[in-house]
């Protein structure tokens, strides 16, 4: 049986390998693949629950863990810097300034992740603030209630 570290839900390894070469060789090859499927998936789903505070981190250290995320990004893109550079339209020292935590313009930051097709997680970066009662009472006015009368003419 495969050891799991207590409360993680990783696992060692030396004992993944063990375990293939053990049922594989053993014609248990379809087990395996989903114990690990559900392991790994188990793994991915823990880590989304952990969130990074932001706030702790100095401005350097925000700009860092970025340009890692936007590394990360362009690697399961299957992107070169210089195929990223070329498509968004930059040169490959913005790309590699922007991965390695150095200042950008926000047109090139921009540029990436439009590339990257992560532009829309802006919403959730910056989202448009809601109108408060006050303006909203503003912007409605008065309404009508009912309709005027005819004045005659005379």
């Amino acid at each position: 049986m495969l050891t799991i570290l207590p409360g993680s839900g990783l696992f060692p390894i030396t004992y993944v390998i063990t375990y293939i070469k053990t049922y594989i060789i053993g014609g248990l090859s379809y087990n395996i693949c989903n114990y690990i499927y559900y392991n790994y998936s188990t793994f991915v789903e823990k880590s989304k629950q952990i969130k990074m505070d932001w706030y702790s981190l100095s401005d350097p250290a925000v700009m860092n863990e970025i340009g890692e995320r936007l590394k990360e990004y362009r690697l399961r893109k299957n992107y070169s810097q210089k195929e990223l550079a070329s498509v968004a339209g930059i040169s490959v020292l913005s790309v590699q300034n922007l991965e390695k935590g150095n200042p950008v313009s926000m047109t090139t930051f921009i540029s990436i992740i439009r590339m990257l097709r992560i532009l829309g997680n802006m919403e959730a970066l910056i989202p448009e603030l809601p109108l408060s009662p006050v303006e909203l009472l503003k912007l409605k006015g008065k309404t009508r209630e009912r309709a005027k009368k005819k004045r005659l003419k005379f």
